[in-house]
């Protein structure tokens, strides 16, 4: 058991991070493009704010990573694995639903939002697999 919690905790420190920092390198802004007002203002297209988005989830799995790596109680390491769980989801809601990316060929869509995707799965499934070790571990002190 203490070897699945480091390996899910560190799992989850090195996702969280990807999550938060990785998407800032493929939005449209950082690649030169952006929306100009009538007004001759710039505007960040709606990847920008995914990948802000994406910063406070991440900063949500880091926390989680974090305490699974210093939790003792199995119960604790449960709960822990279900607010994985529904951080893993909001990873790959915000470009998909909530916020979104951009159409067509634009960075954002052919990178960041598979990337997410992709990442935030990956955060499910290392959650579900710990919230079951969790579930069916004897001991109470993990």
């Amino acid at each position: 058991m203490k070897s699945m919690k480091l390996f899910l905790g560190i799992s989850l420190i090195i996702l969280a991070i990807a999550i938060a920092v990785v998407p800032h390198f493929n939005t449209c802004q950082y690649h030169g493009r952006d929306i100009i007002t009538a007004a001759g203002t710039h505007v960040p297209m709606k990847c920008n704010w995914s990948a802000q988005a994406e910063i406070v989830v991440g900063i949500g799995l880091l926390t989680v990573g974090i305490l699974t790596l210093v939790s003792r109680k199995k119960e604790t390491a449960s709960f822990l694995a279900i607010i994985g769980i529904v951080l893993g989801a909001a990873v790959i809601l915000v470009p998909t639903r909530v916020i979104g990316v951009c159409s067509s060929m634009m960075p954002c869509n052919t990178f960041m939002r598979p990337f997410l995707v992709a990442l935030g799965a990956l955060v499910v499934a290392l959650c579900v697999i710990g919230l079951v070790i969790s579930l069916s571990s004897k001991e109470s002190d993990a």
